[in-house]
């Protein structure tokens, strides 16, 4: 339940657990990723979160994959670095693939131009990891390229059974629209 204490235009909401009928014990404050499938494209705006968003959306989704498909990827983000960044892959169990590296795309316009080789690299590695892929995390640096992505991956890497991939658009700067569920 939660509890509210009000004093003139300032609300304090605490975080109090609820008791659902049955007594399972909900949080007051709604997840993350509310759903426990593993079938979860999380697509990250990069120049929209702090390094602090970026550990926090880690390890919260736990991905079993991390496409970078920034031709010049970064992770000097507030007190995050390229080593502590690793180091969070690591420990979340992620591996992460730097794919512009891959098909030798070096600028955006190679990546462009390389677009076909780029969706290959991604869907054969989710291919490759099978049943053992979990939620997947795609890195971009550009709000045109998040739209895209959103809309295309989930139409193109196989799916899990019956599940359908999800995807949620994280660190925008800007509004991206709202991107349903890939259905086939």
């Amino acid at each position: 339940m939660i509890k509210r204490r009000s004093h003139k235009h300032l609300t304090l909401v605490t975080n109090q657990p609820s008791t659902e009928p049955g007594g399972k014990i909900m949080p007051a404050q709604g997840l993350l990723f509310p759903s426990e499938s593993h079938s979860v494209i999380c697509i990250v705006h990069m120049p929209g979160i702090s390094g602090d968003e970026f550990s926090s959306i880690l390890k919260t989704l736990r991905p079993s994959q991390v496409f970078d498909l920034r031709t010049v990827p970064s992770f000097s983000i507030g007190r995050l670095n390229r080593l502590a960044a690793f180091a969070l892959f690591e420990e979340n169990g992620s591996h992460y693939y730097d794919i512009p590296g891959m098909v030798g795309a070096t600028c955006r316009i190679e990546s462009r131009l390389k677009a076909k080789a780029i969706s290959e690299a991604i869907v054969d590695s989710v291919k490759q990891a099978g049943t053992r892929t979990g939620s997947i995390m795609v890195l971009l640096d550009d709000g045109a390229a998040v739209t895209d992505a959103a809309s295309r991956l989930p139409h193109i890497l196989p799916t899990r059974g019956r599940e359908h991939w999800s995807v949620r658009i994280m660190g925008s700067g800007q509004d991206f629209p709202h991107v349903p569920s890939a259905s086939r």
